[in-house]
Parts: C-alpha cells; sequence; structure tokens
C-alpha cells in the first residue's frame, strides 16, 4: 500500500491500530464495507427500538471535523435507541472486530439530552472513537476524545473514568458509605486516585501538544489523536526535530508512516 492511498484512506476516517499490519488494516476496512448492507438489519435485532437518522449526522459537524480531525468517518452508521445505555450516558461507539456503530441517546434527536448533552457534541467525542476504533490505548482515549468538548466541565473531567466499571464502582462505593458512613473514605480514596492519575496524564497530553504543534501548528490535535499511548508518553520527552526519526525506526507499521506522512505533508 502506498503512501498516497494511506492518506487517501486517512481522508475518509481509516486510521491503522498501532498493531497493525498493512495486511490487517486493508482486511478490516473491506470487511467493513462488505458488512454495510447487512449491517442495519443486525443493529435492529440487538436494539429493537433502533431509529435510523434520514439526513446523515455526520453533515451537521462536516466543517467541524475537517477542521480539526482532518477526515470525516462516513463508514460509521449512527441509530438512536436507549437500550443498554445508562441515563448518564448520551452516546456510546460499539466496535466489533473492527467495526463500529454509533448509538445516540434518542433524546439528542431534537439537539440535545438532559440539557447539557449537545447533539454536535456529542458526535465530535464519539468520532473520535471511530477514527481509533483499532486503538486499544485506555490511558489517553478518553482525553482525546473529550478534548473537544465545547462544555469545559466535560473537557476537563470527562476523561475521569477509563472505562464503565470504574464509574460503576464509584457509585457502588458512594452508596455503600451512605449506608456505613464510617467507609467513607473508600470512595474518598478511589475518587483521589482518579483525579491524581487524570492530572498525570494531562500533564503527558499537553506536553506532547505543545511538541506537535511546533511541528505543524493548530494541526497538532489531529495528529495526536492518530497516536497511542506510547507514542504520547515518547513525543512528549523529546524535540521536535526526533519525531520523524522515532516514527520511522518503525516505518514497516503503517500507523507510523502515515503519521511520518501527515508531519511531512502538514508541514510543508
Amino acid at each position: 500500500m502506498s503512501i498516497d492511498k494511506l492518506l487517501e484512506l486517512n481522508a475518509q476516517g481509516w486510521v491503522p491500530g498501532p498493531d497493525e499490519t498493512y495486511s490487517t488494516f486493508f482486511t478490516r476496512i473491506q470487511k467493513t464495507i462488505e458488512k454495510q448492507s447487512s449491517l442495519k438489519q443486525e443493529i435492529s435485532i440487538h436494539f429493537p427500538d433502533a431509529g435510523f437518522p434520514k439526513k446523515s449526522p455526520w453533515l451537521e459537524i462536516k466543517d467541524k471535523l475537517l477542521s480539526l480531525c482532518q477526515c470525516i468517518p462516513t463508514h460509521a452508521i449512527i441509530f438512536y435507541s436507549n437500550k443498554k445505555l445508562p441515563i448518564w450516558h448520551g452516546a456510546a461507539t460499539w466496535t466489533e472486530e473492527g467495526i463500529s456503530v454509533i448509538q445516540l441517546k434518542k433524546g439528542l434527536q431534537k439537539g440535545t439530552y438532559l440539557g447539557c448533552y449537545r447533539k454536535d457534541d456529542i458526535l465530535l467525542h464519539e468520532a473520535v472513537h471511530v477514527i481509533r476504533s483499532a486503538f486499544k490505548e485506555p490511558k489517553f482515549e478518553e482525553i482525546i476524545a473529550y478534548h473537544l468538548s465545547l462544555y469545559p466541565w466535560r473537557k476537563y473531567i470527562g476523561p475521569l473514568f477509563h472505562s464503565s466499571w470504574e464509574s460503576w464502582l464509584l457509585i457502588v462505593l458512594l452508596f455503600s458509605a451512605m449506608l456505613v458512613p464510617s467507609i467513607l473514605w473508600a470512595p474518598a480514596l478511589f475518587l483521589g486516585y482518579m483525579l491524581c492519575r487524570l492530572v498525570y496524564h494531562y500533564i503527558i497530553f499537553h506536553k506532547c501538544l505543545h511538541t506537535l504543534s511546533q511541528c505543524v501548528g493548530a494541526k497538532a490535535y489531529a495528529l495526536i489523536m492518530r497516536m497511542s499511548d506510547k507514542m504520547i508518553r515518547h513525543i512528549a520527552r523529546i524535540k521536535k526535530e526526533s519525531i520523524i526519526d522515532f516514527l520511522e525506526k518503525r516505518g514497516d507499521l503503517p500507523l507510523n508512516a502515515l503519521l511520518a506522512a501527515l508531519i511531512r505533508t502538514w508541514n510543508s
């Protein structure tokens, strides 16, 4: 696969994962394209209340996606359903075998949900998860996704949880402490741990983002959202002149080749 082909697929929202080879990357794309026709039927089976928008919601955030992410993942099907989503979740991206679909709460059909979730804000967040569907990188995944939020509280507090089980655990600990006040230290300790972890990862994230901005300016976010945890940690410690050399050490991997090509293109 040529660099030009990688760049073309990248513009369509196809980004290779850190461990993908050219073969597995192309196979994932082909599998998604072949399954498009039957995907809505499968969604309707698993989500009986599912409703599909007549007009693509991607059109509502097209300009923002092109500006911030430099791509639009139109291959991801979007549907409305309340099934499997806790009341405080406005949406979810479901990924299986590299194929991603986005579930939005039905309330978002009107533009907002619970008075604090905007449809465009939610879609931007989920678009990041779709673009990074081949990434299994828990440390910076939510920081990257929430970075685009229009709400400061979501941008900085949203990444507190790395997974759904952490939010459920905090809820269980809080209810337990209400019943047994002597164990109030347990939820406080767990919350303190997550806050310290979040601050630590934010420092690394912003160091990396600053270094990337010295190379490609305002497109730094579009680069960091295509990076693994290991890449982000490493680039946060090095100078901008060393980034290309670092990526080309594993130039045989499509993600590394893509990132190096993007830096050269956006820096020209």
